[in-house]
């Protein structure tokens, strides 16, 4: 009994190191973009924001790299459950936007009632592009998995 509560012990502060380790590098990737951008505005050299995205792209490698290269299970099934409601409360969101929002652009710009700015046009194409990635990710998993 004792050997199967060490070998759970173990392996939660295994799983707690490796996440560690992914945050830890993601957040010092973010800061380095966040520094670098802040340095940008005192020293506008373009190789400031560059070596800030470079330093951004390695955080996230590095996080991707830790959770790849490990066979510790990082998550179990509560936060895959957390996680999954929360893109679906996620995805449901921009679907009210892109219900109301895609149709109601189309209407008021087509009459010439009411031109939509470019950026509020353009962010409601990429959220109708979301639910077009969505749909192909969707109909894939549903046909390779079932």
């Amino acid at each position: 009994m004792t050997d199967a509560i060490s070998a759970g012990r173990q392996r939660q502060e295994k799983r707690k190191r490796y996440r560690r380790l992914m945050n830890y590098s993601l957040a010092i990737g973010m800061v380095g973009l966040v520094l670098a951008t802040a340095l940008w505005t005192v020293v506008p050299e373009s190789i400031v924001v560059f070596a800030g995205v470079v330093v951004y792209w390695l955080g996230f490698l590095g996080y991707v790299g830790v959770r790849k290269a490990t066979s510790t299970p990082l998550f179990d099934e509560r936060e895959t459950e957390i996680e999954l409601k929360a893109c679906g409360l996620t995805i449901g969101a921009f679907a009210y936007v892109v219900v109301f929002g895609v149709p109601a652009m189309v209407a008021l710009s087509v009459t010439g009632t009411y031109t939509v700015p470019s950026p509020i046009r353009h962010a409601l194409v990429a959220y109708l592009g979301l639910f077009a990635v969505f749909g192909v990710a969707y109909t894939y998993v549903q046909h390779t998995h079932s």
